[in-house]
């Protein structure tokens, strides 16, 4: 039994078709997420991918948000996205793919 679960989240932002999904796929070290070779995006809402190793007792969740590109490049509508896709997902840290 687990007596100890620790969890972080890590947030993936960027433009569309940059490699958001195939990153959580390389970190994982596992196809985990939908990806293709066309032009087309494919994430299209945000979606959480779980990675769990243990140690001993204790169990390290890491949860990594994929996040649809980033279609319009308006400074307003970049800070109101990224403030609710924080609000949504409490990361720890956020990766920008460019």
């Amino acid at each position: 039994m687990v007596d100890n679960i620790k969890q972080t989240n890590i947030l993936l932002c960027g433009s569309a078709r940059v490699g958001k999904s195939t990153l959580i796929d390389a970190i994982c070290q596992q196809k985990l997420t939908k990806t293709n070779r066309s032009l087309n995006s494919v994430t299209k809402s945000i979606e959480q991918y779980s990675y769990k190793c243990t140690n001993g007792r204790i169990t390290h969740e890491t949860i990594i948000w994929d996040t649809p590109g980033i279609e319009s490049w308006n400074e307003n509508e970049v800070r109101s996205y990224m403030i609710s896709l924080i609000e949504q997902t409490q990361p720890l840290c956020m990766i920008y793919c460019a």
